[in-house]
Parts: C-alpha cells; structure tokens; sequence
C-alpha cells in the first residue's frame, strides 16, 4: 500500500435520501466515524474505518480477520428505536477476504410488516498488488400473514468497490451501488410500492506532506418510488473537500467544507410538486487525541447553510433557511487484540443525577458501543 496515512481525514457529504427509507435500515456506521462526524445528519464526514466497507467494499480486504459487535440504543427513527449488529470478515490467503454480517435494525414508524426483520449480508474482497476489489450484498425483508392476507416487503443491496493506489502519494476509493425494494400489502386490488435507486461514490486521499493529507469526495445518486400511477423521484449529489494533519504522534486534526443538494418531484396525484434541498456551505472540523497508550479521545463539529424549497404545482412557494450546529464526543479503549469504541450521549451531559444509569434506556451516557476483536 502507499504511505499515506489511512486514518487521516476523508471528508465529504453524504446525503441521506430519505425518499428510499420505506423500509430499509441502513447499516450501523462506525462508532468510531460517528463521534468524529459532529452530530450532523445530512453529512458524514470520513475517516477510513472497517465499518466503511459497505459504502466502499473495495477496502475490505484492508480489514480482514477481524470481528466486530455493534450497539446502539436508540437511531434517527425515535428514541426507543435501536440497531445491534454483528460481522466476521477472514482472510484466505490466495483466496481473498470473506464477509458475513447480521444485523437488527431500527423499528421504522413505516413499515409494512410487524416483528423481526430479516437483515443479512454477504461480502468478497480480492486483493492484488495495488488494488483491492470488493462486493457487499445485502437482503432483508419481513412477511405477515393474518387470515388469507400476506403482507410482505423485501430489500437487495449491492455494492462493488474498487479501491487504487494510484502512486506512492495517492489512494482512490470508488464504488457504485444499486438498491431495490417492494412491499406488497396483500390486497390484489392495489399497487404494490416499488422502490429503486443507484448513486456512484469516489474519493481520493493524496498524502500532500508527510503530516497532511488532502481529501476531495463526490457523489451521485438518483432513484425512483413508484406505486401505480403515483411515482416520486429524486436525485442528489455531493462535493467536498478535506485536510487532516497530524500533529504529532498522539494529536490529528482534520477540517474541510462540503457542498450538497437533493431534489425530489411528483408526478401522479401530486403532478408538479418539487422539494429541494441544498448545504452550501457546510463546515466541519475534528480531533482524535491519543491520551495514553490504551485511551483515545475524539470529537467532532459542524455549521451548516442550509437551504429547502417547497414548490408545489398549485399555490405559493415556500423558502426556509437553517443553520445547525452540531458536535459529537467519544471514546477509543485499545485492551490487545480488543478495540473498544463509545460514542457519547449528548444529552446525557445536562441529566444531572443520573450519570450513571441515565433516567430513561435512552438518556444513558453511552448511546453507541462498539466491540471489535482482532486475530
């Protein structure tokens, strides 16, 4: 590999298309990335971590022989919601690097089936001298059945990745994904919802000094949700720049600007209807400090410009502009082969009297674990 430094910042925007939220859960991001990301939900900003694979499988062969356990206590979806999975990648010499992962996801307000969610995936990566080629595949999906009634809905996920060291300097990630999914409500007599997308990623890290790297990241995705006559479409795309230096052997600092968009139209019963949204500029800036041997500390910010239009086909358009802030906070315990990542409850800063247990499971100091067990 090249001697850029790989846990040196990768910064960018990735837009969380809410538009293909029917029923699919996203994977559990690294616990690690998300204390770095500063609490921003329309943006992650990356450092390169196992957890990255399923975005950009092309690094999987970067992170085999390893097993990693994720735990979250509450998601995006509400605060009794939560997301635990479990992953085993091993390498095979001559024969690449395999990966299994199990998941439980968020409970979605707008599923079609109740109970538990299937949610599994399957991955390959072949290392060669050079580049790294990879493949992630998930499938989930839930039935219900209730007298001579099936409700169903099911979900592929694929990913392909190469990643490039295109010199000594440079390091290219790229990756295209494909998404699919339906939910039938067991009635013959309506349409079933139809979902399908594909978007494109790259990034690439150039290692300008010894001490600095320089990341631009961009993106494209586009999908449509159809159920008859009635089809929703939307496209999106993104473009960032970011720097991580390295201070010295125990401090990196990172920092970047990022600019996204997404637009969403109608057509059917809200023929002409359109919703857009746009980040220009987003900023961000973050730390990891390695305060011992055995302890790491890091955190993350970001402001964002934000900007959403609503136009629809009848009556009046409407503008509104928000500037979030957000910061996020954790924590690295490195115990042998063991690595353990806790991301920090931000609320649970202000719940006086209650530090260690919290007074609700989802107002306890630690909102996010993750267990990662290396051989």
């Amino acid at each position: 590999m090249s001697r850029i430094n790989r846990v040196l910042i990768l910064c960018g925007v990735l837009l969380m298309m809410s538009s293909t939220a029917m029923g699919f859960e996203d994977f559990p991001f690294s616990v690690r990335l998300e204390t770095l990301a500063g609490g921003q939900p329309l943006m992650y900003h990356f450092w390169t971590d196992s957890e990255e694979v399923y975005e950009y499988p092309g690094s999987l062969p970067l992170y085999s022989d390893m097993v990693t356990w994720s735990f979250r206590s509450s998601g995006y979806y509400g605060e009794s919601s939560d997301a635990h999975s479990f992953s085993l990648a091993k390498s095979e010499e001559g024969y690449g690097t395999y990966f299994v992962g199990l998941h439980r996801g968020y409970t979605l307000p707008d599923r079609q089936t109740d109970g538990e969610w299937n949610n599994t995936t399957f991955g390959y990566g072949y290392p060669m001298e050079s580049m790294n080629l990879g493949v992630i595949y998930n499938r989930q999906g839930g039935s219900e059945k209730t007298g001579d009634t099936e409700l169903s809905e099911t979900w592929n996920y694929l990913a392909l990745g190469v990643d490039y060291d295109l010199n000594d300097e440079t390091n290219v990630d790229a990756s295209f994904i494909y998404r699919s999914g339906k939910a039938d409500d067991g009635d013959s007599g309506t349409d079933d919802m139809e979902v399908s997308g594909m978007g494109f990623m790259g990034r690439a890290a150039y290692a300008w000094k010894d001490d600095v790297a320089v990341v631009p990241i961009a993106g494209f995705m586009t999908g449509e949700e159809k159920e008859g006559s009635d089809s929703e479409k939307w496209t999106a795309m993104y473009a960032g720049l970011g720097f991580g230096y390295t201070v010295n052997e125990d401090n990196v600092v990172a920092f970047g600007a990022a600019y996204a968009s997404e637009k969403t139209s109608w057509t059917g019963q809200a023929d002409g209807d359109e919703e857009s949204t746009t980040i220009m500029p987003g900023f961000y800036m973050a730390t990891e400090h390695e305060f011992t041997d055995w302890l790491t500390l890091r955190g993350g910010a970001t402001k964002v410009w934000s900007t959403s239009k609503d136009t629809p086909a009848e009556g009046d358009a409407s503008e509104a502009k928000i500037y979030p802030f957000g910061f996020s906070l954790g924590a690295g315990i490195a115990m042998g082969d063991w690595a353990i990542d806790l991301g920090l409850n931000t609320g649970w800063l202000y719940n006086f009297g209650y530090w260690l247990h919290g007074n609700s499971s989802s107002s306890g100091p630690i909102s996010m674990l993750q267990v990662k067990l290396f051989f």
